[in-house]
């Protein structure tokens, strides 16, 4: 049975596990959706290209930049000329 968990919250044991069942249809058509992709196709919305570099980033790790699209902290740092003090937290 598939797990599924509620939003983050600030700590990880915070979060509340859910159980979800699927129906057989329900998986089947789960699978059928998702067994010709490839992993780069399966992960796609979770990463995105870095709109500076060109590289693959983690939108959990990405920041924008003036447009607006995803790029790495350290290409916005050297791209903006950021202070000292911001490759602290890159």
């Amino acid at each position: 049975m598939p797990r599924l968990y509620t939003p983050e919250k600030r700590d990880e044991d915070d979060r509340e596990k859910v159980l979800v069942r699927l129906t057989p249809r329900a998986l089947h058509e789960l699978y059928i959706e998702t067994k010709g992709l490839s992993n780069d196709d399966r992960m796609h919305g979770h990463s995105a290209e870095c709109d500076l570099c060109g590289e693959q980033v983690d939108l959990d790790r990405a920041i924008p930049n003036a447009p607006g699209e995803p790029c790495h902290k350290r290409c916005w740092a050297e791209y903006t000329g950021a202070p000292d003090w911001f490759s602290d937290y890159v």
